[in-house]
């Protein structure tokens, strides 16, 4: 099997726990469409989590930042899941499920803590 075919399998099988995840979420979206809304939630709350540790932010910011993160994940999944958590270290990922918080295969860092939107 080559790196195109890896690649495609890895997706689809991220593709497939968004799909459950979505499903204990009460939300309506494919897996595919709930995976791009998290990419795109996590490309924005890393943004800013590289700018907190860069420049600083102010309370409001930073309050706005998580809510808006929050927004968005509930968009892609229908709700917050059971022991989601926000990530504001630029050097990992951002949007985070605690440790077994779904009993859900979702690719995992080296702290335990299940990834929403890891790099495929």
């Amino acid at each position: 099997m080559n790196k195109r075919d890896e690649r495609k399998q890895h997706l689809e099988r991220h593709y497939q726990n968004c799909a459950q995840l979505v499903a204990l979420c009460g939300g309506n979206k494919t897996g595919k469409q709930a995976s791009v809304l998290l990419w795109k939630a996590e490309q924005e709350y890393h943004k800013f989590a590289v700018k907190l540790a860069n420049e600083g932010a102010s309370d409001e910011e930073w309050d706005m930042a998580r809510e808006m993160a929050r927004e968005r994940v509930v968009r892609a999944l229908g709700s917050l899941p059971k022991g989601f958590y926000l990530n504001s270290d630029p050097r990992g990922y951002a949007l985070k499920l605690e440790e077994n918080s779904v009993n859900i295969p979702l690719e995992r860092d080296r702290g335990g803590y299940q990834l929403l939107s890891p790099e495929i």
